[in-house]
């Protein structure tokens, strides 16, 4: 049965997806992947019509196999991220870290060391 999806569904849709593809395991995956075979991950259809639980289970199944990519790969994966990940220390606690405040881009590794940041902006 077709069920159109909402506006608001076709919203929550993409943004799950954006999610996923800001991870590591995603940009792993699309910077290595060069010939693509039908069993590796194929990114869920935003405007697939059927209901929110068949959209779910695809967007579960799309996120097992890219996680199933990384573990096949994990050497690469450790190497590539390597080269991505420069760590870097938390303004507040000197934990490593890899998150930066969007406005003055001071390290932190949580929430509350983010509100302890002494903001430059």
């Amino acid at each position: 049965m077709e069920i159109e999806p909402s506006p608001l569904a076709l919203a929550w849709r993409e943004k799950q997806i954006s999610k996923a593809k800001a991870t590591d395991e995603y940009i792993f995956y699309n910077e290595t992947k060069k010939d693509r075979t039908p069993n590796d991950p194929t990114t869920p259809r935003v405007d697939l019509k059927r209901g929110k639980k068949v959209w779910v289970a695809k967007y579960n199944e799309w996120r097992r196999r890219l996680h199933r990519y990384r573990e096949q790969h994990q050497k690469e994966f450790d190497e590539f991220m390597g080269d991505v990940f420069i760590p870097i220390q938390c303004s507040v606690c000197k934990i490593e870290t890899k998150l930066e405040c969007l406005c003055c881009s001071l390290p932190f590794c949580n929430s509350e060391c983010q509100k302890q940041i002494k903001h430059k902006c």
